[in-house]
Parts: structure tokens; C-alpha cells; sequence
């Protein structure tokens, strides 16, 4: 399992919405809201003396839509309490801390849904190579 797998996971089962990589799907009938979304902003590398360490760090931002504001704040209230049990062993991946931060409260007109976005910081290691 990768990182985003391992985030996905957590995010709808703290949640109970479905949440789609980097954006909400085209057709709105297979979005049905609230619905989150999730994307990785930043992966800095992290060097010792030794060269690459093994506890790879990585930034995900997070966002609940919804039709109503309270569903929104209510979805990224629950991200927010939840991110202590994001610290867990998955299939293959290793998160040994997670961090989440509240991002701001957005409006978008056009699709007419309130956008909340949370901002989560990872510490983890992936236990078994990718693609095992």
C-alpha cells in the first residue's frame, strides 16, 4: 500500500465520504457530496550521513466539499481530531506520525459547494518496496 493509499483509507473511514486524487470527478452524479479530495504538495527529502533515510516525509492537502457549510466543517473538524490515529501500520506502509493542520474556508461560486481544507504533515516508511 502507498502513502496515498494508506491516507485515502484513513480519510474515508474517519469521514465516510469518498475521497478522489487531486480532484473531484468530472460528472457530478459520481460525486455525491460532501466528497473529499486529496494531493500531495510537497515531498522533501530527508539525507543523512548514510545518504536517503528511510522515514520519508511528505505534505497531503486535504479537502472536504460540500453543499452546506456546517457539512464541511463538520468533515474537516473530524480530519482534524482523527490525525493521531492516522499513526498505523498499513499493508506495506509504516506512518509514524501525522500532523494536521487547518487550512482556510473556501467558497467556490461557479460549483456553488463550500471547499474546507486541511493540511496533513507525515512521517513514514514504507515497510515492503512499492509495486510488491
Amino acid at each position: 500500500m502507498t502513502i496515498e493509499q494508506a491516507i485515502k483509507s484513513w480519510a474515508e473511514g474517519v469521514t465516510g465520504l469518498s475521497f478522489h486524487p487531486v480532484r473531484l470527478p468530472d460528472d457530478t452524479e459520481e460525486a455525491d457530496y460532501p466528497a473529499g479530495v486529496y494531493l500531495s504538495i510537497a515531498t522533501p527529502s530527508e539525507y543523512t550521513h548514510d545518504g536517503r533515510d528511510a522515514v520519508q516525509r511528505e505534505r497531503f492537502q486535504l479537502s472536504v466539499w460540500a453543499d452546506t457549510y456546517a457539512a464541511a466543517k463538520t468533515h474537516q473538524r473530524a480530519l482534524l481530531d482523527a490525525s493521531d490515529s492516522l499513526v498505523d501500520v498499513y499493508d506495506g506502509c509504516t506512518v509514524q506520525a501525522a500532523f494536521c493542520d487547518k487550512g482556510p474556508e473556501l467558497y467556490d461560486t461557479e460549483a456553488r459547494l463550500y471547499h474546507h481544507v486541511t493540511e496533513l504533515a507525515v512521517l513514514y516508511k514504507n515497510t515492503e518496496p512499492l509495486g510488491s
